[in-house]
């Protein structure tokens, strides 16, 4: 590996499509939640910090990081608690070199399986959270948390593999290359079935309703984070808006084909990928605030009914195209 390779691989991590992107997309991205939110409570969301409230994520956390003071019960790890919290954060920001939209990327046989492995340092911060606070709010939220990863983590797995697998076959399941394959129609199946459990995963994981059930701010005063503030909390954030908008860019490009029918070398292309990602966290941001939080074991069920056993069909439907269709 040669001195510009390196440098390409670092900026990719730090800057584009890493850290620095995926966290003012993650930043976006909660703004879009937001003000869909406000406006389906009557409400106006961000309006005063940039144009139409853009910006008031990024104050938000900028004052938890720098204008507040960590503040925490005796008791609480928040050293280990912080570097796991980052270990995610930094786990995300390599992930995006697996997307096509990284000026250098990484690609293997089975990294698919490998970026499941990535993404699950991102949960390990989550449930750091709230198992490290004293508080019975927290470990309760930490717990409701752990039950729904039984269930997540196993569709998140197996439906990502499936649609890669459809694309480049189940002894290489490559997602790095899954996500520029041509379609046809006998990855179809695999790729709406695996698409439907894929997006209950990003909602489930993004703690959106009904799956903020780990929070419950009136149940648990905010459960996982009942017991952080300050840049513990503003680390968190990151962490939270930096995974919902790397799971919503996984859906547009590997799910609703990237700049499909157009190319990455066309720059409508990128504005139809834009399209595709705004329309992708909408969607989820309008079925979120049209529902209310379900119990544990209701959010639990529904999960495994329509996202873990919905990833099991779409692995069914691309064994069969692998090794009867082919």
């Amino acid at each position: 590996m040669n001195s510009i390779e390196v440098l390409l691989y670092l900026f990719a991590v730090a800057v584009f499509p890493g850290f620095i992107f995926l966290s003012l997309l993650g930043t976006f991205t909660e703004w879009i939640e937001r003000k869909v939110a406000a406006r389906a409570q009557n409400r106006m969301g961000p309006t005063y910090v940039g144009p139409v409230g853009l910006f008031q994520p990024i104050a938000d956390i900028l004052k938890l990081l720098w204008a507040k003071e960590l503040v925490v019960s005796k008791g609480f790890s928040w050293r280990t608690t912080l570097f796991l919290v980052s270990t995610g954060v930094m786990a995300l920001s390599a992930a995006t070199l697996l997307m096509p939209i990284s000026p250098i990327r990484l690609s293997t046989p089975l990294d698919s399986l490998v970026l499941v492995y990535v993404l699950f340092y991102s949960t390990l911060g989550f449930l750091a959270i709230g198992f490290s606070s004293p508080s019975p709010f927290g470990v309760v939220g930490s717990s409701r948390m752990l039950s729904m990863i039984c269930v997540v983590e196993p569709a998140a797995a197996i439906s990502i593999y499936s649609i890669s697998a459809s694309f480049t076959g189940m002894d290489t399941a490559s997602v790095s290359k899954a996500m520029i394959a041509e379609v046809g129609l006998q990855q179809l199946p695999a790729l709406i079935l695996g698409g439907v459990a894929l997006f209950l995963v990003m909602m489930a994981k993004s703690l959106m309703k009904p799956f903020d059930i780990p929070e419950a701010e009136t149940e648990l005063a905010g459960g996982i984070i009942a017991d952080v503030g300050g840049p513990l909390l503003g680390m968190f954030r990151i962490l939270h808006d930096m995974e919902a908008a790397f799971l919503a860019m996984l859906l547009t490009l590997l799910v609703l084909r990237g700049p499909y029918p157009l190319s990455y070398a066309d720059p409508l292309g990128w504005v139809l990928i834009g399209v595709k990602f705004v329309a992708v966290v909408l969607t989820a941001t309008a079925i979120s605030a049209s529902l209310g939080r379900l119990r544990i074991e209701q959010g639990v069920a529904l999960l495994g009914k329509y996202s873990l056993l919905v990833s099991i069909a779409a692995l069914g439907a691309a064994a069969l195209n692998y090794y009867v269709v082919v």
